[in-house]
């Protein structure tokens, strides 16, 4: 059944997410402004970040690797959206795979408590600063999240966070879309000069 005029005869999907079914392409154009807001992927790049003690595991100690999602995923539900990402434009969604215990301490992720400092107080939640353990990001708006371009967010955290002890309110104001995108492209230049190949096929902006 077309999910716009609701006729019978739908034989056109949605290539995005794949639910959706539509009798014509002018149902499906009518129905876009309302569907963009509940279109998704049917499943979803996106990126794990191992913990400290995982990463030993790990061929030459690897922090991210890339990982598929599917929409059952519970990372859609009980993902965690920093505020700091969102504010520059780039929506992440962070889940980590055992949920927080003062009983049942995770391993250290500062990766992960990078990413999740707080747009207006300079630092991550207090129950993000320690013992994270592993956890998996995706984007909440479904594009494609790479290791690479996740790496660029992580360093572009830790470059503000420097300046934490001496000048804390120096870091919500640079977390802004232009700043973002001027240390993404710096960083990825250093890294191709560094020999990391895999930075250029990182597209940005991200």
């Amino acid at each position: 059944m077309c999910k716009y005029c609701e006729m019978e005869a739908a034989t056109q999907r949605c290539s995005r997410c794949k639910t959706s079914w539509y009798c014509s392409a002018d149902c499906q154009l009518s129905d876009w402004s309302f569907h963009k807001t509940q279109c998704k992927p049917a499943q979803i790049q996106g990126v794990i970040i191992h913990d400290e003690e995982a990463r030993k595991s790990q061929p030459d100690g690897r922090i991210f690797e890339s990982i598929t999602i599917d929409k059952k995923h519970p990372i859609h539900k009980e993902g965690v959206i920093p505020s700091s990402t969102a504010a520059y434009g780039v929506p992440l969604m962070v889940y980590r795979l055992k949920p927080y215990s003062v009983h049942e301490l995770e391993p250290e992720n500062r990766v992960a408590t990078n990413l999740m400092v707080d747009k207006v107080w300079g630092m991550p939640p207090f129950d993000w600063e320690h013992y994270v353990g592993t956890v998996i990001v995706i984007r909440k708006d479904g594009s494609p999240l790479t290791p690479e371009g996740l790496e660029c967010l992580w360093k572009f955290h830790e470059s503000l966070l420097k300046t934490w002890n001496e000048r804390p309110n120096d870091i919500p104001p640079k977390l802004t879309k232009y700043n973002l995108d001027d240390f993404c492209r710096t960083y990825r230049l250093a890294r191709i000069r560094d020999g990391q190949e895999r930075f250029r096929g990182l597209e940005l902006p991200l």
